[in-house]
């Protein structure tokens, strides 16, 4: 009984230890009516310190800049996503603090706003 009690306390304390998987919302700024847009939105998700990017197209050239709640730039590449395999980035953020993730292609740029508790 005591061994059966143990295992299930353990595995609560798992469970609480696994991240949450956060989706984050982009927001497209406009820019002017004559140029090209991406066809389709990407995609970002934040799982614990694990920024990932899907999309369901390739995307060649994206630039990629992290910055916290100051503005200090965190993370900033230039990448290309690709359909079938989603761009995966593993840094150590500090907790309680909000972070703003932009990508921009030469015609688009997205923005969106999370918070890591």
């Amino acid at each position: 009984m005591k061994h059966l009690l143990l295992g299930f306390i353990s595995l609560l304390l798992c469970i609480n230890c696994m991240a949450e998987v956060v989706s984050i919302k982009l927001i497209k700024v406009r820019l002017p009516a004559d140029t090209r847009s991406m066809p389709i939105t990407p995609i970002v998700t934040c799982e614990g310190n694990t920024i990932k990017i899907y999309s369901d197209t390739p995307i060649n050239n994206l630039e990629v800049t992290l910055t916290n709640s100051t503005g200090l730039i965190l993370y900033y590449n230039i990448i290309t996503i690709d359909s079938e395999n989603p761009f995966s980035y593993n840094m150590h953020l500090p907790k309680n603090e909000e972070y703003k993730i932009e990508l921009a292609t030469k015609n688009e740029l997205y923005y969106g706003t999370f918070y890591i508790e």
